[in-house]
């Protein structure tokens, strides 16, 4: 429990700081290392960003990670990794997410 609690806290982190390159990332949260990260058009309004999570989960895929979808509106990044990720792992999986943004 307490590796999940803080690779959690590091992938989070790691994601969260990728909202300050890539502007769709409007939200991270989650629990554990159960993670959503909301995909937002405007910061401003929430607008909802569920256009591109198609492409989006597919170049996170490409890059070597895998991600789902899910929310309302279809704009949340579901990730749920094993409860054997580390550090590392979360370090790849940010920089998957990382190039995949890049990508859009």
């Amino acid at each position: 429990l307490e590796n999940a609690r803080g690779v959690g806290r590091h992938f989070r982190k790691g994601l969260a700081e990728l909202g300050n390159k890539h502007a769709l990332i409007g939200d991270v949260r989650g629990v554990g290392l159960a993670t959503g990260v909301e995909l937002v058009h405007d910061r401003a309004s929430k607008a909802p960003a569920g256009d591109v999570m198609h492409r989006l989960r597919n170049l996170i895929r490409g890059e070597g990670a895998l991600v789902g979808g899910e929310g309302r509106h279809g704009n949340v990044l579901k990730i749920r990794p094993p409860i054997v990720f580390s550090r590392a792992d979360a370090d790849f999986a940010v920089a998957a997410i990382d190039r995949a943004l890049g990508r859009l």
